[in-house]
C-alpha cells in the first residue's frame, strides 16, 4: 500500500490530482483514521501510468485513459493538451496582433519617408517677389 505522497510520485501528478480523482470516484483508496489515505499500487496503476524513472524530476503525461461512472472513457492527456493547444493559440493570436499593428506602424513610416525624400521644395531664389508697397519702400533690390 502506498500513501498519497509516493503514490503521487509513482504516478508523476500532485497529491491534490490524487485527492480530486479520490473524491470523484476514478480512484479508489481506503481512508485512515487519521485522515490520511492508503492507495493500493494496482488500483493506483489501473487510473494512471507510472513515471518513466529515466525522466523523474520531469513532469511527463502519460496515455493515461479510466472509465468514469457513466462508462464514457476520457483521457487525461487529451484534455491536457486541448489546454496546451488552446494556450499556444492563444499566444500565436497575441504575436499575430502584434505583428500585425508593427507591419502597419512601419507602412505609415514608410509613407512619411519616401513623402519627405520625394518632396520638391521651391529653392527661395525661383520665388518672384510680388510688387507691394512693402517691397517697394524696403527693398533696394526690387525687379
Amino acid at each position: 500500500m502506498l500513501t498519497l505522497g509516493q503514490a503521487a510520485k509513482e504516478v508523476g501528478r500532485s497529491k491534490t490530482a490524487l485527492t480530486n480523482a479520490i473524491k470523484s470516484g476514478r480512484l479508489s483508496a481506503n481512508k485512515l483514521d487519521d485522515g490520511s489515505y492508503s492507495i493500493d499500487p494496482s488500483e493506483l496503476f489501473r487510473v494512471y501510468s507510472p513515471v518513466d524513472p529515466v525522466v523523474a524530476g520531469k513532469h511527463v503525461h502519460t496515455l493515461t485513459t479510466y472509465v468514469n461512472p457513466t462508462g464514457h472513457i476520457q483521457t487525461e492527456l487529451l484534455r491536457d493538451l486541448i489546454e496546451q493547444v488552446k494556450s499556444e493559440r492563444d499566444d500565436l493570436r497575441k504575436r499575430l496582433d502584434d505583428t500585425e499593428s508593427s507591419r502597419q506602424r512601419m507602412e505609415l513610416e514608410l509613407t512619411r519617408l519616401t513623402l519627405l525624400l520625394t518632396h520638391q521644395s521651391t529653392p527661395k531664389t525661383q520665388i518672384k517677389e510680388k510688387n507691394t508697397l512693402f517691397n517697394k519702400i524696403f527693398k533696394k533690390d526690387y525687379h
